[in-house]
């Protein structure tokens, strides 16, 4: 099974924090099992955790804001992107644009991933394909996650009227998941 970094749970009450300002964070642990709240209390950033953790504080957070989980997993993802990377970075990608943040795909996937590749291809001036392969665990909040992510980097980047097409998933049965982005 897959591991994220502690930085992506302790990132969710950020999230909650900013965005659903109203959510309680003791309420949303409260939704956890006793191990998952003991296992969450003891995170450091350095930690690696299991995906099944990640995926349950996504659902308990998404239900504690009255938030459809997908939808949320998708604000999450956007959210991270913009409030983790470091200045000098989103400095990087906006004057380097969309081809940076695709040439740079895998090294931020590693960044948060402890399985799997993201992998671009097809890549022109205004549209890339990219690929998550060989990923162990995982599941459809991940891919929500990955769709919200990758749309805000390419915001960041400056990239005007895109799009994010999650076409092939490993979730309804394909060998993989497959995104094509278009941007202007």
């Amino acid at each position: 099974m897959g591991q994220t970094t502690a930085r992506s749970l302790l990132c969710i009450k950020t999230f909650l924090k900013e965005k659903y300002p109203e959510v309680d964070h003791a309420k949303v642990l409260k939704r956890l099992s006793e191990a998952d709240q003991a296992s969450f209390k003891a995170l450091t950033e350095d930690h690696w955790v299991p995906y099944d953790l990640y995926f349950n504080l996504l659902t308990a957070g998404a239900a504690e804001a009255s938030c459809e989980v997908h939808q949320f997993c998708q604000e999450f993802g956007a959210f991270q992107v913009k409030h983790d990377t470091e200045f000098i970075y989103k400095m990087a990608i906006k004057f380097g644009g969309p081809g940076l943040m695709v040439m740079e795909a895998n090294q931020i996937w590693k960044r948060y991933h402890d399985t799997g590749r993201f992998y671009v291809f097809d890549i022109l001036a205004k549209s890339a394909k990219a690929r998550i392969e060989n990923i162990e665990g995982g599941g459809p909040m991940l891919c929500s996650v990955v769709l919200g992510f990758i749309r805000a980097g390419l915001e960041l980047s400056g990239a005007k009227d895109f799009s994010v097409e999650h076409n092939r998933c490993r979730n309804r049965g394909d060998a993989l998941c497959e995104y094509i982005t278009q941007w202007s």
